[in-house]
């Protein structure tokens, strides 16, 4: 079975970019540890301090749905209520 990548973007909403920034750079270190991560790497963008991205790569779709039932990423979800745009998550898989 192939590994599952994901792109998630995050925006937070008109100034709310450092309090988003802080919760995201929380999730890190803990999704790494989870289950099933190969990958997790955020990003952000050069021109708009408020919009990142997070690159991860899971080994199944099953690990990733532990990694949102977690403690910590649903604390991410209540921290940022509000404070964000509709997240946009991109599944995807390797073709090369």
């Amino acid at each position: 079975m192939a590994n599952l990548t994901i792109l998630a973007k995050i925006e937070a909403k008109p100034g709310q970019s450092e309090f988003v920034k802080q919760e995201v750079l929380k999730l890190v270190t803990p999704s790494r540890q989870d289950e099933g991560c190969i990958e997790y790497r955020l990003q952000a963008d050069n021109n708009n301090d408020g919009l990142f991205v997070m690159f991860e790569v899971w080994q199944s779709s099953e690990m990733l749905k532990k990694h949102m039932e977690t403690e910590h990423f649903q604390a991410f979800v209540k921290n940022t209520e509000g404070k964000i745009e509709p997240l946009v998550v991109n599944e995807m898989t390797e073709l090369a």
